[in-house]
């Protein structure tokens, strides 16, 4: 009995050791500072800290990622009872992704067109607990501790040509950078560029295709800094149509937001120049039927200088497509964006009846003959309606290629920008009932 008593009394002992153990890792790991951030609505500020206390201590990944999911969330709700967007958010320069030199050189190798993972990591990541990379000394004159080969920085941001975009979704990072050509151009002929800092909720919400930036929304952002390098004059004539003074446009599923800033930073130069009284207007609307996507969208939105409004939105939900139409763009928007929106882009979009076609129907101008959907996509995952029967026509599909975005092993790209329009036999039957 005795033996029994002392066998228990030891293991309860040995209990609440690990139990204590295990408060103070959960308390070191919970971080209340993230917490204070959070409260104090500069979420930016928060994401900078959780990333900091995941670099001092890499066990706490998913502590701290539950954590910040748990009290973000809760202040978006809360925070959305008294106005539509939270308005206590704040911004700090504390976050950024790591930023090139004007003179950065990009990975080029024969055996490899993509930068090694493990390099990118080392050289680009806010991330420093990923292992050593095993290509530190792939080349004589490269010197893997300083990314650097002679003065020249390795490139980690995302632009035109880099092949770094085959990294893209990065799950776990904060922050990224994407250079975009517009269609200005500099004394010399050059193609002027702007850079978007752009924040994400990477490894806080692992896995959350709202929360980071995928491959089809990147080929957008690009194509849309410069329509007419990209191919879509028809983009500014649809805003020159638009019965609606403002928004022009409104991106479904936006994410990020990079085609939302992308677009109303080309609508912004655009006005500037044509018309210098209608600054500060909310040219795009963003829409995510996700909370944390619109604070995301709003903190990049602002760090761009981009004039967009945001919407929580369920573009599978007609009565609230309706009133979200009704709302901010009654006679409809002369541009409609979208990028891998799931369940949306099938092959079954040859069906004229298929759900992508009604959203078009009811988001776009019915009055504007202009109007265009400007969508990227995968390979095959969206199939223009049967000839005959359909209210939309396929005006062109643009493919990766045009911005360097072939696959690993230099094949065609996957990726592709389909334009649509209304077809000839609906704009008929639409103009003919206006009359």
């Amino acid at each position: 009995m005795l033996m029994d008593f002392s066998f228990v009394h030891v293991a309860f002992f040995i209990f609440l050791i690990v139990l204590v153990a295990a408060s103070e890792i959960s308390d070191e790991c919970s971080k209340s500072s993230v917490s204070d951030a959070i409260d104090s609505g500069d979420l930016t500020l928060a994401r900078y800290l959780a990333n900091d206390a995941l670099n001092q201590n890499p066990t706490c990944q998913s502590q701290i990622a539950r954590h910040y999911v748990l009290v973000a969330d809760q202040f978006l709700q809360s925070s959305r009872g008294m106005t539509r967007y939270p308005s206590k958010v704040t911004i700090t320069n504390k976050l950024e992704a790591t930023i090139d030199g004007g003179d950065c050189w990009s990975w080029i190798n024969e055996s490899n067109k993509i930068i090694p993972t493990d390099l990118w990591h080392h050289c680009c990541s806010l991330i420093k607990t990923f292992d050593e990379p095993t290509t530190l000394n792939f080349q004589s004159d490269f010197d893997g501790d300083n990314c650097s080969r002679g003065l020249s920085r390795l490139c980690c941001d995302f632009f035109h040509g880099s092949s770094s975009y085959l990294h893209l979704p990065l799950l776990k990072e904060l922050a990224i950078r994407i250079r975009v050509r517009t269609d200005e151009e500099d004394d010399q002929g050059n193609a002027m560029e702007e850079r978007y800092d752009l924040q994400q909720d990477g490894f806080l919400r692992h896995f959350d295709t709202s929360g980071v930036l995928w491959p089809t929304a990147y080929l957008l952002s690009l194509c849309l800094a410069a329509p007419n390098r990209c191919g879509i004059p028809e983009l500014y004539q649809a805003v020159d149509k638009a019965s609606n003074a403002f928004p022009f446009a409104v991106e479904l599923g936006a994410g990020i937001g990079a085609p939302s800033i992308s677009l109303a930073r080309t609508l912004q130069r655009r006005q500037k120049m044509k018309k210098p009284t209608s600054q500060n207007k909310k040219l795009v609307v963003a829409t995510d039927k996700a909370p944390h996507a619109l604070d995301l969208i709003r903190t990049n939105a602002y760090v761009s200088e981009a004039e967009i409004a945001t919407e929580l939105l369920d573009h599978f939900n007609v009565t609230s497509l309706e009133r979200f139409q009704e709302h901010f763009a009654p006679p409809g928007f002369a541009i409609v964006l979208g990028s891998s929106l799931q369940e949306l882009f099938n092959e079954t979009t040859s069906n004229n009846d298929h759900h992508l076609w009604t959203i078009l129907d009811t988001l776009m101008d019915s009055s504007n003959p202009n109007a265009v959907a400007i969508l990227a996509h995968s390979i095959n995952t969206i199939v223009p309606p049967v000839r005959g029967n359909d209210r939309f026509q396929l005006v062109r599909r643009i493919s990766g290629d045009k911005f360097g975005m072939s696959t690993r092993f230099n094949e065609s790209s996957d990726f592709f920008i389909s334009v649509f329009s209304r077809s000839e036999s609906s704009k008929s039957q639409l103009y003919s009932a206006e009359l």
